[in-house]
């Protein structure tokens, strides 16, 4: 009986060790906690997500590191995994500096030999820079199906401008601010004067 207690000790700390290499050498955060939502681990890269020690961390619950509506889904969340599922959700946490950082969660439970269940080990992943190109995409869209408040109505055909009064002037008096030089592009060249040949223009330095 020693003897199977030694081997079993033995594995166990070879598990562990194995468990631990592999959590402090992924990229994403891990960490895991009780029945109560108290830290029992973390690993560095969660620590340097929200920004504190691990031995700061593992005396705080989640509750101190998350905004309140995101610690209401925690709880919710916690029913599921007391069930057994394993879910995928995006919280808000608050660093050291009071910052909020976006972060996606992917918890698995744990349940000890009796199904009782003990806590969760949950990986974390930041997801601050994509909620905020998000938002940044979202007021984009919402600039561009907005109807624009700086609209000079303009004629379709000699392209004069209608004041507010009703009445018509040329563009360019429009602009007052504005000097503006006549000419004629290529194509309605083309349209107007079929005959005449723009390309001879290029070759006169004088003609401005």
């Amino acid at each position: 009986l020693k003897g199977e207690n030694k081997a079993y000790r033995e594995q166990l700390e070879k598990s562990e060790s194995q468990y631990r290499t592999i959590t402090e050498n992924i990229a994403e955060g891990v960490f895991t906690v009780d029945q109560y939502e108290n830290f029992t681990y973390t690993n560095q890269v969660f620590c340097n997500m929200i920004g504190h020690s691990s031995n700061n961390i593992l005396n705080k619950n989640l509750r101190d590191v998350s905004t309140p509506d995101s610690f209401k889904i925690i709880q919710k969340q916690t029913q599921r995994r007391k069930i057994g599922s394993t879910d995928r959700y995006i919280i808000e946490m608050i660093d050291k500096t009071k910052k909020t950082v976006h972060v996606e969660l992917a918890c698995s439970p744990v349940f000890d030999n009796e199904t009782t269940y003990q806590g969760s080990i949950t990986v974390v992943r930041d997801v601050t820079q994509v909620i905020e190109l998000r938002k940044i995409y979202q007021k984009f869209l919402d600039q561009k199906t907005s109807p624009s408040k700086d609209v000079t109505p303009i004629c379709a055909s000699c392209k004069d401008i209608r004041l507010k009064k009703g009445t018509w002037i040329p563009v360019e008096e429009h602009f007052t601010d504005t000097l503006f030089s006549h000419g004629i592009c290529p194509a309605c060249c083309k349209k107007l004067y079929p005959d005449f040949d723009l390309s001879e223009l290029d070759t006169d330095k004088s003609v401005h």
